[in-house]
């Protein structure tokens, strides 16, 4: 996703750029709505925000208007950037708050999602995420609503895949050390894999992690198959080792791992040699929606056929921005009003087919969705490959 970010700034909406407004509801001229946008467009995070942006304005093109209340309202983003950091996300978010917006999407990056929902919380905004999966966003938090699915319901999925699919009786599952998030995405795994008949042993990491060791006591179980809910660099070295020590275990990983990073052929795998198979779960594959690719493809001005075309910015990020901006339309058409507090009363109810599927939410907020896509890094050829989708319950 790193490759995304020259195009995005070739397009004029990085950083600063995208921290934009233009007119106002007292203005004379049609009655205007404001939607914020919460996402890291500087910092380590930078890639990952971009690409929702560009699915939000994407959608917004498409859709620049919205009726509510027999009023035709235009739509108008509001972008602020939260830094990727938890310490200025109230801040950003605070600076959505007084531009008065009437529901929020983002943001990318759970901690950063947090520590700015509190603040649009507190004045009873409505939060849509788009990537963001960790379950305590959603839970006991009545304004924050997500169209993807947690990394638990992502992990019991692959659990599925793994022993379905791909045949896997014996599972080993690594996750980090003193990391919530991978220990739940760990535990979820472990437990769907062996009410389905498999076997599933458990090792959390500390850090710096002993990856070598880590190969060495899979292959050593006789494991089938890897669940790692690790970083992308960590996974990209458990390729490489995976070679060197001639171990040809599949991994397989939550969305934390949706990274064109692994689309990069290791440095120790030669033109011929066995591919070393890696699958993620992703809400997005390209080809899904050949109508969502090319409109994304146009309003990036990306072509296929150029010369030199560049990375293509069909991603599920960008398709779950755009699925969240097209679901915040309908929570404001459902409400038949402008009114933050009547777009968050409304969105318990709100159910939507979007490019990523069909969605509606659980009673704490949560997507709940029918399936999964299950995609595989083909770094051979560059490009992620779809499997077989897998059931999310």
């Amino acid at each position: 996703m790193k490759r995304l970010l020259a195009l995005l700034a070739a397009l004029g909406i990085l950083g600063g750029l995208c921290a934009c407004g233009g007119g106002s509801a007292e203005e004379e001229g049609p009655p205007v709505l404001r939607i914020g946008v919460f996402e890291p467009l500087s910092g380590a995070d930078a890639a990952h925000g971009e690409a929702e942006l560009l699915g939000i304005r994407c959608a917004q093109r498409e859709a620049p208007k919205v009726q509510a209340g027999g009023k035709s309202y235009t739509v108008e983003l509001v972008v602020q950037d939260n830094g990727g950091s938890a310490a200025t996300a109230p801040e950003a978010a605070q600076n959505l708050v007084d531009a008065g917006v009437s529901a929020v999407i983002g943001s990318y990056g759970d901690a950063v999602a947090k520590a700015g929902g509190k603040v649009f919380g507190a004045n009873g905004i409505a939060v849509i995420g788009a990537t963001c999966s960790a379950p305590e966003l959603t839970e006991g938090n009545d304004y924050f609503f997500r169209v993807c699915s947690t990394a638990e319901v992502q992990a019991e999925a692959l659990a599925r895949y793994a022993y379905g699919s791909l045949e896997a009786a014996k599972a080993y599952c690594v996750g980090r050390e003193n990391n919530e998030s991978s220990a739940r995405q760990v535990s979820a795994f472990r437990s769907v894999f062996t009410q389905l008949g498999g076997e599933a042993s458990v090792e959390m990491l500390a850090e710096p992690p002993d990856l070598i060791a880590c190969l060495l006591r899979a292959d050593s179980e006789k494991a089938k198959v890897i669940f790692a809910p690790l970083p992308a660099d960590y996974v990209r070295q458990l390729l490489s080792l995976s070679r060197s020590l001639e171990i040809s275990i599949p991994i397989v990983g939550t969305d934390i791992l949706d990274d064109d990073s692994l689309l990069e052929r290791p440095p120790n795998v030669e033109e011929g040699d066995a591919p070393l198979r890696v699958y993620v779960s992703a809400f997005y594959v390209t080809g899904a929606s050949s109508r969502f690719d090319a409109a994304l493809r146009s309003y990036a001005g990306y072509d296929p056929k150029a010369e030199e075309p560049g990375p293509d910015p069909v991603s599920s990020a960008a398709a779950l921005g755009y699925d969240a901006y097209m679901l915040a339309l309908s929570a404001i058409s459902a409400a038949g009003s402008a009114d933050h507090a009547d777009i968050l009363a409304v969105m318990p109810g709100v159910a939507y087919a979007g490019v990523t599927g069909r969605m509606r939410f659980a009673e704490n907020g949560n997507a709940l969705r029918e399936s999964i896509y299950i995609k595989r890094a083909d770094y051979v050829n560059g490009r992620w490959r779809q499997e077989k989708s897998a059931a999310a319950s």
